[in-house]
């Protein structure tokens, strides 16, 4: 759900620029490797590491703005 709300606030009024389409696959990659994790992966530090790639999947999403917009 992430990835589609974050590609129609902030990829697709940028158009079908091969920038945002980059940024909308890795985006989406990550959010999969997360929930994956989430889902499979039920113990303190397994929680602590998703959380830290969330971390970094926010921190990549505003990078992304930057360069997007």
């Amino acid at each position: 759900m992430l990835p589609l709300l974050t590609h129609g606030a902030l990829f697709a009024p940028a158009g079908q620029h091969p920038g945002a389409i980059l940024f909308d696959i890795l985006l989406l990659i990550l959010s999969l490797v997360i929930a994956a994790r989430v889902f499979w992966l039920r113990h303190p530090a397994a929680d602590h590491t998703s959380y830290m790639i969330y971390t970094y999947w926010y921190c990549f999403l505003l990078a992304a703005a930057i360069v997007v917009l």
